[in-house]
């Protein structure tokens, strides 16, 4: 069985040869402590499936600071993606002004295009955008938008269209190109709870999320939800758009992966669990095993689950850590799962 049949398999919700293993995204200084030359060369030694994630043009570039397509200026970090510092709409007048980049641009697609190329077939190709939260949230910022959801609700929904016809667009074509599934990176939680409600979640964004998981159904890829934080009030509603999995299950912020498991395993591949803070930056390599044998006894029973993060592995973690989740993996992933007795100690 090769990578591409092992989580193809798990998507059916059987059991493969052994559990997957993906994760979102990997900091380039980790990618350089394992001796690969980029994100991609790494994904391809290690992992069951390619990530990659949609490209924008860089407009302007001031050494810190640099301003994408959308008009967001952000700030560089050392991490995978730098953290917006304006945000170009700032008054209801401003939405007029929006004018989302086009899904046409090849460049959008050139990682893509070289992972086909390469891995169709052989691995999962996984292409990571967003449907619209995120976007929002980057456009007007956070306390901005839900000040405008409140006093220009018809102009905020326009712009939600505005901004999730476009990605079904970007999603149906990087289907059409040779992706497999579409991972939507919308987070909707703080570690302590969602940072909207589920009422409106539920009249905002359900409808619009429902309505980007079937068109890419219609395009024959499946669909994997990210969120991190404590998304626990708005998962079934969630679930109920039709997604085909879900990643991150953020151990920090309270996600129970077994209660996860045993309340939505037979509608959905879940995906992670292992804390992608703490206990890769600072706990020992046995502590990691013991927190990947955990993982695999909460869900790994039935199929149906991939072994990852919680988010992503960030330039925090320590590289033998990183080893340690692809040795436990290797060690205790393989069906039938057998498991060292269960262990009082808690991480």
């Amino acid at each position: 069985m090769n990578s591409y049949e092992r989580v193809m398999t798990v998507f059916q919700h059987q059991e493969p040869d052994r559990i997957p293993l993906i994760e979102m995204s990997v900091s380039d200084q980790i990618v350089k402590a394992f001796g690969c030359q980029d994100l991609y060369e790494f994904q391809s030694k290690y992992y069951d499936g390619i990530t990659v994630r949609i490209a924008y043009r860089t407009l302007q570039d001031d050494g810190p600071f640099y301003q994408d397509e959308w008009g967001i200026t952000y700030k560089y970090t050392q991490d995978t993606t730098g953290h917006s510092y304006h945000h170009p709409i700032q008054c209801p007048d401003d939405f007029k002004k929006l004018v989302v980049p086009t899904a046409d641009d090849p460049y959008r697609y050139n990682y893509l295009e070289k992972a086909v190329k390469a891995y169709k077939g052989k691995k999962a190709i996984i292409f990571s955008t967003r449907a619209m939260f995120l976007w929002a949230v980057e456009l007007c910022g956070m306390e901005n938008l839900m000040v405008q959801i409140a006093w220009e609700p018809q102009l905020v929904e326009e712009m939600l269209d505005k901004i999730v016809d476009n990605q079904i667009l970007i999603a149906r074509k990087a289907l059409s190109m040779g992706a497999d599934m579409i991972l939507e990176t919308d987070d909707y939680a703080f570690n302590t709870g969602p940072l909207i409600s589920p009422a409106a979640f539920d009249a905002l964004f359900a409808p619009r999320l429902t309505r980007y998981v079937d068109a890419i159904h219609e395009a024959g890829g499946y669909m994997i939800k990210h969120s991190d934080g404590n998304i626990a009030k708005l998962l079934p509603s969630i679930v109920d758009t039709g997604i085909d999995a879900f990643q991150s299950i953020d151990p920090i912020a309270g996600m129970d992966l077994a209660a996860c498991k045993k309340q939505y395993g037979d509608q959905i591949v879940l995906w992670g669990n292992l804390d992608c803070g703490d206990l890769l930056s600072s706990r020992t390599q046995e502590d990691v095993k013991n927190a990947v044998i955990r993982c695999i006894r909460d869900a790994a029973h039935g199929g149906g689950y991939i072994l990852s993060t919680s988010n992503a592995i960030p330039a925090s973690a320590k590289p033998e850590n990183v080893q340690a989740i692809l040795d436990a993996a290797q060690e205790f992933g393989a069906y039938p799962i057998h498991l060292p007795p269960e262990s009082d100690k808690k991480l």
